[in-house]
């Protein structure tokens, strides 16, 4: 029989928890997360496994108990990129169902989001709920269009049955960023495929996009050309004004930036 690596196991919980994450399940007892590896073939044969390697890798992983229950294992937000790294994870805008109600009421969302890990061969299609108010500020603090937004008031909610989490804007804190995985995975498969997120809902990918051109919920870059504000995703270029990547003023960005270069 070969020998386990510890490095291996470290591996394989952070997967164990990460995909039960996805499917709703958030946070497991020690057995359940054993029993999870051992359903999948993967190397945590023992509770003991499971306590050492939280012990030695806290950065990942926390052991919460609740008065009444048993201790629940959670991945961190740098035990999550860990994980996704891990897995290669994948993540994709199938359908969405967008409602607003009347011009001040929030927007709701119903979004069909493919999970996948091409290593493992995993594919789960989850459908998670949100709601967006927001109100968009000119300068002076006075209502304006998106694109000509200065600031945006209000708040973003993941509210899923089993899984809650808000950022409100502007965001207090980048903690309060980073702890909403569920938030920025919708902020990503909008940006990752534009021209989808526009056939379901123009309102939702306009919505997304001011946002993110203004507030670093995922990493991109922006250029601001005063009319316009660009933003840089993996060597894509998105105009707010527009809501395209082939526009007047995506092609004045190019070549900025081939200037710059």
């Amino acid at each position: 029989m070969n020998e386990v690596h510890f490095s291996d196991r470290v591996k394989d919980l952070a997967i164990v928890l990460r995909l039960e994450e996805i499917k709703g399940n958030k946070g497991l007892t020690i057995a359940q997360a054993v029993g999870a590896s051992r359903k999948m073939r993967l190397s945590i044969k023992k509770g003991k496994h499971v306590i050492s390697i939280i012990k030695q890798y806290p950065i990942y992983f926390k052991l919460v108990k609740r008065r009444g229950e048993k201790p629940r294992v959670y991945l961190t937000a740098e035990g999550r990129e860990f994980a996704d790294a891990i897995l290669k994870l994948e993540t994709k805008l199938d359908t969405a169902y967008v409602q607003k109600k009347n011009p001040v009421s929030p927007l709701f969302i119903g979004a069909n989001i493919i999970y996948a890990s091409e290593k493992l061969g995993i594919k789960i299609a989850r459908t998670h709920y949100y709601t967006i108010k927001v109100t968009y500020l000119d300068e002076e603090g006075k209502p304006t269009e998106e694109w000509k937004a200065k600031e945006i008031i209000g708040y973003i909610k993941c509210v899923d049955k089993e899984w809650k989490e808000e950022i409100q804007l502007p965001p207090r804190s980048m903690k309060e960023i980073i702890n909403a995985p569920r938030i920025r995975t919708l902020f990503k498969v909008v940006i990752e495929d534009l021209k989808r997120a526009k056939k379901q809902s123009i309102l939702l990918t306009k919505t997304i996009i001011t946002i993110l051109s203004l507030y670093p919920i995922i990493p991109v870059q922006i250029m601001n050309l005063g009319e316009a504000r660009i933003i840089i995703w993996k060597g894509k270029q998105i105009c707010t004004k527009c809501l395209t990547t082939n526009c007047i003023h995506t092609t004045r960005t190019k070549t900025i930036i081939k200037h710059i270069i």
